[in-house]
């Protein structure tokens, strides 16, 4: 018997650093930690409800949800995040089934490197 690894594939982030450190600039530090846990919460808290949504078939809530992740994750500087959420949403519109299930297994795995990321960046800190 052979013992086979299967390796979760690691997607390349697109993050804009630009549009990060704008959004931040003035900030007191405690404004920008705000801004930084705040964002953490409410992007995990939405991937989070995309699926439960997935999960009861809930495909108006998940279009919904999905424009808040890319509305959120764009103004954050994460545009990959930002991109999976459309491609879910255009998944969602044109009712196919197959995509949709593939881009929400990648939008849950993109979600969770772009939060990890932010949750490691030192850009918040600078």
């Amino acid at each position: 018997m052979s013992i086979i690894a299967i390796q979760e594939p690691i997607e390349r982030l697109e993050i804009d650093h630009q549009r990060m450190s704008e959004l931040i600039r003035g900030m007191p530090l405690p404004e920008v930690e705000d801004f930084f846990f705040d964002t953490v919460e409410d992007i995990a808290q939405a991937i989070g409800r995309i699926e439960q949504c997935l999960e009861t078939d809930d495909f108006r809530s998940m279009y919904r949800v999905a424009g808040r992740v890319r509305e959120m994750a764009s103004r954050a500087g994460f545009m990959k995040l930002s991109h999976v959420a459309a491609d879910l949403q255009i998944a969602i519109t044109t009712s196919n089934h197959i995509a949709l299930s593939a881009i929400s297994q990648r939008l849950m795995r993109v979600g969770e490197q772009s939060l990890l990321a932010m949750w490691d960046s030192r850009i918040y800190s600078s």
